[in-house]
């Protein structure tokens, strides 16, 4: 099985193990009814859509803002419950993490779309290249080495939780929004380096355990 690092104290991925728990009470019902843990991979797709949906429809009626936050808690707690369901019920599968990280990056791509109507071009390529290439190299470092970055800012729990959080203050201060979609961005672009950096170790390290 391949090692996930220590996430960085930068990123939300630091709450996770709490997160995860204060979820175990759902996912253990969802397990004892036999859900499989795929199907509550899937079930996050139509909630990343209708976040985002939400985000381009509050530009003409700002109230719908304030469906982002809960449809984003639900988006993040499907993709907690699904890795809790499959441990939990001895069902961590290869083709399971395989669905897990192509809903990922379908929420990726959603988040991207969502920029690219609602920000002007440059920022919307900013988030792009920021979000694609952070996920990217992190998916690539763990490919090779075994070792799965999340170090750096702007992973995915960060990215949604700072789309929230500039739904909201949206609401009295419609710039917020793009204020929102630049941090994300940059922050996404520094993870990247981030993240590159440490896989780049990594692979060093694995290269110094083979030759010596």
């Amino acid at each position: 099985m391949k090692a996930h690092t220590q996430p960085s104290r930068r990123s939300l991925y630091v709450i996770k193990p709490a997160f995860v728990a204060a979820l175990e009470p759902i996912a253990h019902r969802l397990a004892a009814n036999g859900v499989d843990p795929s199907t509550v991979t899937l079930a996050a797709i139509p909630v990343e859509i209708a976040a985002m949906a939400a985000l381009v429809l509050g530009v003409r009626v700002p109230l719908a803002y304030l469906l982002v936050p809960p449809r984003v808690v639900a988006w993040m707690g499907l993709n907690a419950i699904d890795g809790s369901i499959a441990r939990s019920t001895n069902r961590c599968t290869a083709s399971g993490a395989l669905l897990n990280e192509v809903v990922d990056r379908l929420g990726d791509v959603v988040v991207i779309g969502a920029a690219l109507i609602l920000v002007p071009g440059t920022i919307a390529i900013t988030v792009a290249v920021g979000v694609l290439t952070s996920e990217l190299v992190a998916a690539i470092g763990w490919a090779i080495t075994g070792q799965r970055e999340f170090q750096g800012p702007m992973g995915k729990p960060d990215r949604a939780a700072v789309l929230a959080v500039g739904a909201v203050a949206a609401l009295l201060w419609q710039p917020a929004l793009t204020i929102a979609f630049i941090v994300i961005g940059i922050g996404s672009v520094m993870g990247t380096v981030t993240r590159g950096r440490r896989a780049l170790a990594a692979a060093k390290m694995l290269d110094e355990r083979v030759g010596s």
